[in-house]
């Protein structure tokens, strides 16, 4: 390896941020499975409840679901963020030779984080099944959990003759509005995650080291 001022510091560096990639993978896994795992035992709650269902609390159902697909958004920026600096500038930075060194164009083109990126050949497949089945747990499975919640919560209240005197008749539009919050967070989660979730749309340049184009946030 390269012996020169800083090239260990490197080295440092790029351990730490490849555990860091490692970290939020397993946070992403947990998230998901606790905010499935809370959304069951609420519904089982709920529906279980004697005696009679309490049909308007699934309200609650979309909003957990946002809060871990929130959460597991920050874990996966978290990830994508280092992954793209390691790929754009620390691994070019770590495999410069010298002059001395014989060519080796294997160390030369050996970037995981380019490669996992290509839209051609098989690492292609695998990241756009990757993304694909990402979209099904965190996105659309949600929001067709959501839909279904606000739908059969506010069937609920419209047909809860004790909500409908303790607040006067507005509160099943209330519940239709709340719906409606949801689905419009959860449009909004569908844009964040087309450029987290599918490492296509992070396109790391062919540039040199030294050249500081930014990709559009």
């Amino acid at each position: 390896m390269p012996d020169y001022p800083g090239f260990e510091k490197m080295k440092l560096e790029y351990t730490a941020l490849r555990t860091e990639i490692v970290q939020s993978i397993s946070y992403q896994h947990q998230i998901l499975l606790a905010g499935y795992g809370a959304t069951g035992a609420f519904v089982s709650y709920v529906v279980g409840k004697s005696p009679s269902p309490n049909l308007p609390a699934l309200i609650i159902v979309p909003f957990i679901l946002l809060g871990m697909t929130s959460l597991w958004i920050v874990e996966c920026n978290r990830m994508v963020r280092a992954s793209y600096y390691i790929g754009r500038i620390l691994w070019r930075c770590l495999r410069e030779e010298p002059m001395s060194w014989p060519s080796n164009d294997h160390w030369q083109n050996a970037e995981w984080e380019c490669w996992i990126r290509s839209k051609t050949g098989v690492a292609s497949r695998f990241r756009e099944r990757q993304h694909r089945w990402q979209c099904m747990v965190v996105l659309w499975g949600p929001l067709f959990l959501t839909v279904v919640a606000s739908a059969v919560a506010t069937y609920g209240a419209f047909t809860s003759a004790e909500l409908h005197t303790l607040l006067k008749g507005s509160i099943p539009w209330v519940f239709i509005g709340l719906g409606i919050m949801a689905i419009v967070f959860w449009l909004r989660v569908r844009v964040d995650l087309r450029d987290i979730s599918d490492l296509g749309e992070t396109q790391i340049p062919d540039s040199p080291v030294d050249d500081v184009t930014e990709v559009p946030a």
